[in-house]
């Protein structure tokens, strides 16, 4: 019996060494170990998670060729957001109101209207997955090519969703907090159905948040340390690093990139209730295997 509890004990032990590797080079934000979940070991995996997403985009780059995705990827690198207007050609245009249209959205926007976790007020939200199909999924070289060469990742991970949200007036969720989403680079696109000022539901986003910087790193780590998968920030913080806020109007037809493992945050309804229209995907791979 002692010898059968010793062999079990063992390889609980190897199981759970296997598994808390497997959890240290995982995307996961947040370790629940408290052997792996310090200062120094987050420290590492968020410096190394950088350098392998950097070492992947050096191999990859060699092989672009294409002065226009270079110009896109060096100002995203540089500012951890991109800005492109009149993105979409007419006839990709056409392809997504038609299917709007087809679907029916304009009458179920009402009916789906949701309570956010943690947030104090109703924020309805209703999403339609895109065909594949679409034009502008299998054509443009800047969505096909860019995020692959930034993420340093050559897989096919794009869902898109046609997605609109409503926002309470004077009320908001956590989105409107100004906050980062992860530890490595990862990515997030929009393309506006429609002009949006900026006091309204607009992306707000920290140039430069996502680079390496002493003061947000350790404040950072020390997040991930406590637990806070999504580390949120004052924006005095952001500012008395000197850091620029975008905030901009947004017409119809822009597409905005943005690496929100910088900071950022959405603004809310002022004034009226707005229905907000925008294409959308969000990529996040695990920063240390391709």
């Amino acid at each position: 019996m002692k010898s059968i509890l010793k062999k079990f004990s063992f390889f609980l032990k190897k199981y759970f060494f296997v598994y808390s590797v497997y959890r240290f080079f995982s995307q996961d934000q947040i370790l629940h170990s408290k052997i792996l979940n310090n200062f120094f070991l987050q420290s590492f995996r968020f410096n190394l998670a950088r350098e392998k997403i950097s070492a992947r985009q050096k191999r990859l780059i060699k092989n672009i060729d294409d002065k226009e995705i270079l110009d896109h990827f060096n100002a995203l690198k540089k500012d951890g957001i991109l800005v492109i207007n009149n993105f979409l050609d007419r006839e990709s245009l056409d392809e997504i109101e038609s299917f709007y249209h087809s679907s029916n959205l304009e009458n179920k926007i009402s009916l789906n209207k949701f309570r956010l976790r943690g947030a104090d007020y109703l924020d309805g939200n209703l999403s339609e997955n895109l065909p594949k199909t679409f034009s502008f999924i299998l054509g443009n070289k800047i969505i096909k090519h860019l995020p692959k060469l930034y993420l340093g990742n050559t897989a096919e991970n794009q869902h898109w969703r046609l997605k609109f949200i409503k926002d309470v007036p004077e009320m908001k969720d956590e989105n409107c907090n100004n906050h980062s989403d992860t530890f490595h680079n990862t990515l997030k696109i929009w393309i506006y159905l429609e002009d949006i000022e900026k006091d309204e539901d607009t992306l707000k986003y920290w140039k430069k948040s996502h680079l390496p910087n002493d003061v947000l790193d350790k404040y950072r780590i020390k997040k991930l340390v406590e637990g806070v998968g999504s580390p949120r920030a004052e924006n005095q913080l952001m500012e008395s690093l000197r850091f620029n806020l975008f905030n901009e109007k947004i017409k119809k037809n822009t597409l905005v990139m943005a690496d929100t493992s910088g900071f950022h945050y959405r603004n809310f309804a002022r004034g009226k209730e707005l229905w907000r229209g925008t294409i959308f995907t969000s990529i996040r791979i695990n920063p240390f295997f391709n």
